[in-house]
């Protein structure tokens, strides 16, 4: 049995993202929903269209209390027995995952880019590891239940796992006046701070068209192309070695340690295809490459490659932008 855990507070896509995985992997088996909120009715429509079985679903209204998630998780857990938990990778699906790891004794793989089977049916978990620069498959062993975060656009999207059920969907509600004393767990606020995204930050998971601005492109072309951005729908992003240059911040990073990107549309930049960068870009719809060797690597995973100095072919882009502006 594989349950996922919805976060109403993140892209709806990613919570079905994660659901379709699940169904993928669940060969016909029942799959559950663990839900704590009270869009109640939304979700009800989302997992009816998938085929999920069963709901189990807590009343609660501040997100604050992330602890009462986790005492409904350890609770489910105790009568359903699932095998498998799925959480997207937010904020709060990481904080509840990581404290039901300690409590249920857990098996837990952080920022997975891919769920499988191996021949024995056992779950194989796929996630970068030694400084991103290898994808590590991870096998749970010695544990009753597994959990799971994963990252968002990690998995594409296919209906062909959504199915129809005769069965209509059931809806546990969880009590959760038993569960009012763990407010008063033995915890204190000490100090808060809102953490202001930088002025370069741009929406790299909505975007329709992305310029992804790779070690090869100069500080100027970095510069001029940031201010393309303010004038177009273009999202910008970039690699790892520009963050560490410092010419970027990090939270315009693509890649297994940044972020996995979607656009109808991506444009590369001056970047080689280290294999870390190349799966934050894999579900791009069409790529498109500019680099002045002939045999990077990036070639092999591009639509259309460019043999060029791209600092000489940044100028015809950004008039070709500027000459657009408000591109959708």
């Amino acid at each position: 049995m594989i349950y996922i855990f919805w976060d109403d507070d993140i892209d709806p896509k990613w919570n079905r993202d994660n659901i379709e995985k699940a169904l993928s992997l669940s060969k016909g088996n029942e799959l559950g929903c663990i839900y704590v909120g009270e869009n109640i009715n939304l979700i009800k429509s989302n997992l009816v269209e998938f085929g999920v079985q069963k709901l189990f679903f807590a009343e609660i209204l501040s997100k604050d209390i992330y602890l009462l998630y986790v005492k409904c998780i350890c609770e489910i857990c105790e009568i359903e027995k699932p095998e498998l938990i799925i959480f997207p990778g937010s904020k709060l699906g990481k904080a509840v995952a990581a404290t039901c790891e300690i409590l249920l004794d857990a098996g837990l793989v952080a920022d997975c880019i891919d769920i499988s089977l191996d021949k024995n049916e056992k779950y194989i978990f796929s996630r970068t590891a030694l400084n991103s620069s290898i994808i590590a498959q991870i096998v749970g062993m010695n544990c009753s239940v597994i959990l799971c975060t994963t990252k968002q656009n990690a998995f594409l999207s296919d209906k062909n796992y959504r199915r129809q059920t005769e069965r209509d969907l059931e809806v546990i509600k969880i009590n959760i006046d038993s569960l009012e004393k763990i407010k008063a767990c033995n915890y204190e606020v000490i100090q808060s701070i809102n953490k202001m995204k930088p002025s370069l930050d741009v929406d790299l998971m909505k975007a329709k068209v992305v310029i992804n601005i790779g070690r090869g492109v100069n500080k100027q072309n970095i510069d001029r192309l940031l201010q393309i951005s303010q004038i177009s729908k273009i999202g910008i992003g970039c690699t790892r070695a520009v963050v560490e240059e410092g010419n970027l911040p990090q939270s315009m990073q693509i890649g297994q340690s940044g972020k996995v990107i979607t656009p109808e549309l991506l444009i590369l930049l001056g970047i080689s295809g280290a294999s870390q960068h190349v799966a934050g870009i894999l579900n791009a719809k069409k790529i498109i490459a500019v680099n002045i060797d002939k045999d990077a690597p990036i070639k092999e995973y591009s639509d259309i490659f460019i043999l060029a100095d791209v600092n000489e072919v940044i100028p015809y882009l950004i008039n070709y932008y500027t000459e657009r502006r408000n591109y959708e």
